[in-house]
């Protein structure tokens, strides 16, 4: 195990050497001092007696006393270099929260493992481990007793593994352990305690708190033979398991690594997608519910390559998380601007989507002032739809955000609401314009009393905060009829009009592509 920095072990190095060739010299002046028969002290008793003033005894007293003081010197140094040995491993190996290995540590304990596996009879289990809503813990009780609670987890977690196991903090809310165990019943009753260490409440400021942690784990040599793919491993098993349910334990398996190499696919071509022309964009028209007429549209991203089309549900996320959402996000704000400006009649208005990460950025606002400015499309016929979730991941900044974007002219709206948690508190903050009702809720209409009353309260609370609502993804006449006696003002969906590229919208001024709501109601 690693217990030394670079500069420590110079430090000793060079200690070692200083040493070796000290002994060297006094070897060495002793053994000429016997070949040339040199009588030291003879001569020095003669130079003592020839001058009085230099008394042999005094001499002697002083060489003892110098090297009485030289020994004690460096005594004191090889202590200091030691002290200094130990804080720069303190500083560079161990967490100074915890005070468990921290990452340079750990992942050389693993490489050790790694090295010497073929000679022990042991196997290795890597686990990742990872905090569930940390953040809220560290929102509401401040850093210093998140820091307890790190330090308590840390010990909890040393609890559940072995004596010459290894726990390390990564940095964050984030654990690594490295197990080493003969059988499977073993690591089995170790991730038993995982499991049960999380049902134990923590005292924070007097206060019990719960924490749940989502844990992967990956097998060395059965998931990867190397340190990078295991660590790789490991944590792909843990965000499989942190999208599963909180708490849970993942093992890594065939079906993390296709999900791994479909995801390393995805982010690799949408690095070309738009050089390549790959990306084009649907409009789904949106109805009044009160006057049957059109009245907007919703711009969807649309992804094709090599023949192949990939759903918005699988490379979305990927390019929120690679950071390649940004470009995408401005690629669609100036595509369908500039495709719907000429068509779009005054009285209509354009749906664009924002992703939490692009809703974020810092020159969101002038960004999309200068493309309505370049392209003239008027500020007040565009609608960007914001989750929920990107509001709540910060809320002080989407106020400010939407604040600017209001000043603009643009209307803002609420996408899936319902899915989120918003507050009415924080809903009237925000000053929307209009609340979309996620499609989850009204496929279930006629299905489910507590989604057809979680319908009617949204759309109740709407009315009170004069706010309009649009239903998405009402694809029978059940929905449709359902949604006018609640009293929605809008909706998209297939039973009124499928999504459709820039052409066909052309086309529509000349021909009717619209279900009509009254035959979409009765017929």
């Amino acid at each position: 195990m690693p217990s030394q920095t670079t500069l420590s072990k110079k430090l000793r190095k060079r200690a070692q050497v200083e040493l070796f060739i000290a002994l060297f010299l006094v070897s060495g002046l002793t053994l000429l001092t016997l070949i040339s028969e040199i009588e030291a002290f003879e001569l020095l008793f003669e130079f003592t007696r020839a001058y009085e003033d230099w008394d042999l005894d005094e001499i002697l007293l002083f060489v003892f006393y110098l090297g009485a003081v030289g020994s004690i010197y460096t005594f004191r140094r090889m202590q200091d270099i030691k002290r200094l040995n130990r804080e720069i491993t303190n500083l560079a190996f161990f967490d100074g929260v915890t005070h468990l290995p921290n990452r340079a540590l750990a992942t050389e304990r693993l490489a050790v493992l790694l090295k010497t596996y073929e000679k022990t009879s042991n196997k290795l289990a890597v686990a990742f481990i990872d905090f569930d809503n940390f953040k809220v813990i560290n929102d509401t009780y401040g850093h210093a007793l998140g820091d307890s609670l790190l330090k308590q987890v840390g010990n909890r977690l040393s609890q559940c593994v072995g004596a010459d196991d290894t726990v390390g903090r990564l940095g964050g809310d984030e654990f690594l352990l490295l197990i080493e165990y003969k059988e499977l019943a073993q690591l089995e009753a170790i991730t038993n305690k995982l499991y049960q260490v999380q049902q134990q409440p923590y005292l924070l400021d007097l206060n019990e708190v719960k924490v749940t942690f989502s844990i992967g784990i990956a097998l060395y040599p059965k998931d990867a033979t190397c340190q990078a793919e295991l660590l790789k491993a490991a944590d792909s098993a843990m965000y499989h398991a942190k999208k599963l349910r909180k708490g849970d334990i993942t093992f890594y398996d065939e079906q993390i690594r296709e999900q791994l190499t479909q995801r390393y696919n995805i982010e690799t071509g949408l690095k070309g997608a738009i050089d390549q022309h790959e990306f084009h964009i649907q409009y789904q028209p949106q109805a009044s519910l009160k006057t049957g007429r059109l009245i907007g549209y919703e711009a969807l991203l649309r992804w094709q390559t090599a023949g192949q089309f990939i759903s918005p549900e699988d490379f979305i996320h990927v390019a929120e998380e690679s950071g390649q959402i940004e470009q995408i996000g401005l690629w669609v704000l100036k595509q369908a601007l500039s495709e719907m400006q000429p068509i779009l009649a005054s009285d209509q208005s354009l749906s664009i989507n924002l992703s939490p990460r692009q809703f974020h950025q810092n020159n969101l606002v002038p960004v999309i002032s200068n493309l309505l400015n370049k392209l003239h499309f008027p500020a007040n016929q565009l609608e960007l739809e914001i989750t929920e979730s990107a509001i709540v991941s910060n809320f002080e900044r989407a106020i400010t955000q939407i604040s600017e974007l209001k000043k603009l002219g643009i209307k803002i709206a609420i996408d899936d609401f319902g899915t989120g948690y918003s507050s009415l508190i924080r809903l009237r903050e925000l000053q929307a314009d209009r609340l979309k009702i996620d499609k989850h809720f009204i496929n279930q209409l006629n299905k489910s009393d507590k989604d057809e009353q979680l319908v009617e309260y949204i759309l109740m609370l709407a009315k009170n905060m004069d706010l309009s609502v649009v239903a998405e993804g009402v694809e029978t006449q059940v929905q449709l009829s359902k949604l006018q006696e609640l009293g929605c003002d809008a909706i998209q969906g297939y039973v009124y009009a499928h999504p459709m590229p820039i052409g066909k919208v052309l086309k529509s001024e000349h021909s009717v592509l619209f279900c009509p709501l009254a035959e979409a109601k009765h017929g």
